[in-house]
């Protein structure tokens, strides 16, 4: 009798617990409404989404017990996007990303609590300079490329790691990583299975900027049908040496180049695509 008392009791503890930590939604005096707000054990409060009077929206929001607030996307009515935001207990504010209306860039901005302003890097600079030449069959494909970032089965460059995870609900494995520059810029691997075949995504400012598809049955044809209607002739279809960091050895690779991206299929085992209008500005052309 006294172990079934106490076994309730405990289960009786959980639920309370439990219900506690239960995400809940609750509206400000202010009109200010916070979605999906909850305590984490460490005392950190975590919101999936703060909407203001204004109309702005911030997504992904942490208070720290520090006084500072981070959010991973805000996005205002004029349409202008910022990305991996904090605030300090003195208000400043650093931006990882700023997208203007207008299409400007900006990365690593610091807006101090009186509105100035300083930016480390402009990525309309990176973005004009040094572009590689591109080889397709006519302009309307030339064009097709510059504007659109190559699609396979709904995921592209650019989509952030929520909309990846909306599509494939919650077969979607995200953890911290690090790019491939020289500085080891901070980022985020998402992997998932789609058929048969193992997808890698990689994200920068949680924006998609690097795709690892390996091919279903490692057959590639649907995957070079797809480059070939989206980019044009390939700049090069030759055996090349790959995956030195293992000795290195020879595949037949295809090559797709325009603007944004570098596109590859390896052999009949995977294909690969790079933007770099997605990605560090610390990353090297391939």
């Amino acid at each position: 009798m006294k172990r079934m008392i106490i076994a309730i009791s405990l289960m009786l503890v959980a639920s309370v617990l439990t219900g506690c930590n239960r995400a809940k939604d609750r509206v400000l005096p202010d009109g200010t409404k916070i979605f999906g707000e909850r305590t984490q054990k460490d005392g950190t409060h975590i919101a999936e989404r703060e909407e203001f009077p204004n109309g702005e929206k911030d997504f992904d929001v942490t208070w720290l017990n520090d006084g500072s607030r981070g959010v991973g996307r805000t996005e205002f009515p004029d349409g202008e996007k910022r990305f991996e935001i904090t605030f300090l207990p003195d208000g400043t504010a650093k931006i990882g990303r700023d997208e203007s209306p207008n299409g400007e860039k900006q990365f690593d901005v610091t807006q101090l609590p009186d509105g100035t302003r300083t930016v480390a890097t402009d990525t309309d600079l990176v973005r004009t300079s040094q572009l590689p030449s591109i080889a397709t069959t006519s302009p309307v494909a030339q064009a097709q490329a510059q504007t659109k970032p190559f699609t396979f089965h709904g995921v592209h460059a650019g989509m952030t790691v929520a909309e990846l995870k909306g599509q494939h609900r919650n077969q979607v494995q995200c953890v911290n990583t690090y790019s491939h520059d020289r500085h080891h810029t901070p980022a985020i691997e998402c992997a998932f299975d789609e058929s048969s075949s193992r997808v890698s995504t990689y994200f920068f400012l949680d924006h998609l900027f690097y795709i690892v598809w390996s091919c279903e049955d490692h057959n590639c044809s649907k995957a070079i049908a797809a480059m070939k209607a989206h980019y044009g002739k390939p700049e090069s279809s030759k055996e090349e040496s790959v995956s030195a960091e293992v000795g290195g050895f020879r595949e037949h690779v295809i090559t797709w180049r325009s603007p944004q991206e570098t596109a590859s299929v390896v052999g009949e085992v995977q294909f690969e695509v790079f933007n770099y209008d997605f990605a560090s500005p610390n990353e090297q052309r391939r």
